[in-house]
């Protein structure tokens, strides 16, 4: 076969291949890789929970348009597909449950974490919840399935928060006897003085931060961190304070110091000084 024709039959097959290979990509079966004014369409694989169980499946994301949400804030929104485990393929819209997050409200209503900061938690939240999708009538939602020793579930339909901020109280929680994220600064602040809870406050030994970790087998941790006042007799007080590190393990109750620094940590430095 003259070189030639062997270049054109090794093109033509490769060709194919492709061809074949973006025919069966979710992108483009759900039409999302054609109406993307960017063509920037990603997929990925998410759980999705129905009547027949827990299932891995497809989702695809593409842009669609970005537009000023407030004088300063602009908002991106993009169309989603999922293709369902019998190969059945649905386009979501914009589909905002999935695009946005309840994490803050899971955080600060359900577990009682008012203060939210860069400091304060990492943002993805898999230290607290599974987020998966459930079909559930023909309809798409986003469930928040809480991970032990946290228990209960929200659902979100609808991206309304205002609806959730009322269901918190009754559905989500922490099983009973074992230490809380917004406990766990004050059980910190026991173990540094020696049992004592008057001076946990302002001004003498303050919660810092505080942030949920887990061990690559699920092990809960926190890492919090105390501004300190006091000097080295816990009797004398300073003008400008140090920072203390902790871990709890919240199921055993139990404390562990870890450091003092003069200044507080990064985020980043924080989350991982519970390894050290």
């Amino acid at each position: 076969m003259p070189f030639s024709a062997s270049k054109y039959l090794i093109a033509l097959f490769l060709a194919c291949s492709i061809s074949a290979a973006v025919a069966n990509d979710l992108c483009v079966e759900s039409g999302l890789a054609s109406i993307s004014p960017r063509k920037d369409c990603r997929t990925i694989e998410v759980k999705l929970l129905d009547e027949n169980g827990e299932h891995t499946v497809k989702m695809a994301r593409a842009f669609k348009e970005e537009f000023r949400h407030n004088i300063d804030r602009f908002y991106t929104a993009y169309n989603f597909a999922i293709q369902t485990p019998d190969g059945e393929i649905f386009f979501l819209g914009e589909f905002k449950p999935w695009d946005t997050s309840l994490f803050q409200l899971i955080w600060s209503n359900a577990l009682g974490m008012k203060r939210i900061y860069s400091a304060t938690a990492s943002l993805r939240g898999d230290e607290l919840y599974e987020r998966m999708l459930h079909r559930e009538n023909g309809n798409f939602c986003v469930l928040y399935r809480m991970k032990q020793p946290f228990f209960g579930e929200v659902q979100d339909c609808s991206n309304d928060f205002h609806a959730h901020i009322r269901n918190f109280s009754n559905n989500i929680g922490i099983q009973p006897g074992v230490i809380a994220p917004n406990e766990a600064w004050l059980e910190a602040c026991k173990f540094f003085l020696n049992g004592k809870t008057e001076y946990c406050r302002e001004n003498y030994v303050n919660h810092s931060a505080t942030i949920v970790q887990r061990t690559d087998d699920g092990k809960l941790n926190y890492v919090v961190e105390l501004s300190n006042f006091f000097d080295d007799t816990k009797i004398s007080r300073k003008n400008t304070p140090n920072y203390l590190i902790f871990v709890i393990d919240p199921i055993a109750r139990a404390v562990r110091f870890v450091s003092a620094n003069q200044k507080n940590l990064g985020h980043q430095e924080l989350i991982n000084s519970w390894r050290n």
